[in-house]
């Protein structure tokens, strides 16, 4: 288990849009977090009342040149992952108790396996081509998947979300162009306003 400190005493920004006032982890080179099912690694805060926001969370940078996180139960950060421009695999993820469990800026990466519950919002995809598979959102405030895109396309194979507060799935195009998802084996239910939600 690693607590992370709500403040960041030496103020540095790890990439561009970075929290000055928030620790981070940040990958720029190769980052290897592997635990076990029985035994994950656990990132969470170290204060004496932890909640959301109170650290950055993972951010894989755009420059980064491998990924390897698995069996990793995120909390009480910002953004449980962050995805940054790049095309790596984001798997075997737990984020709970987060203003946002993942949240991909551009690129093609994969996220697998990741379970978002008790946050914020679930997953936010903003101008991506990602691809999710065997996605779980429950008990968030917001929406469990929001889709922003400019033209692409983003495919969502075998999700379950369901027990949120606000759209299971919400997808709004962000310029003159269009917005793709492709829901494959997807069951989205008892959340409080619609299932799918689509702005033009």
């Amino acid at each position: 288990t690693l607590r992370f400190e709500t403040t960041d005493a030496m103020g540095g920004k790890g990439f561009d849009g970075g929290d000055a006032g928030r620790i981070e982890i940040v990958n720029h080179g190769i980052l290897e977090m592997d635990g076990i099912s029985f035994l994950p690694v656990q990132l969470a805060s170290n204060a004496a009342t932890p909640k959301r926001n109170d650290w950055y969370g993972v951010v894989i940078a755009a420059d980064a040149h491998g990924t390897n996180v698995s069996e990793v139960n995120i909390k009480h950060a910002r953004y449980g992952v962050r995805v940054v421009g790049s095309d790596h695999i984001v798997k075997n993820i737990t984020a709970s108790e987060c203003q946002y469990g993942v949240w991909v800026d551009g690129g093609t990466p994969e996220v697998k396996s990741v379970t978002v519950f008790d946050s914020d919002n679930g997953i936010y995809l903003n101008d991506t081509s990602s691809k999710l598979e065997d996605i779980v959102v429950h008990g968030c405030k917001g929406d469990a998947l929001q889709v922003q895109a400019n033209g692409k396309a983003v495919t969502v194979k075998n999700c379950l979300l369901y027990d949120n507060l606000r759209y299971g799935l919400r997808a709004q195009k962000t310029s003159s162009s269009s917005v793709s998802v492709l829901l494959d084996r997807c069951t989205i239910h008892n959340n409080t306003n619609d299932a799918i939600n689509v702005r033009d």
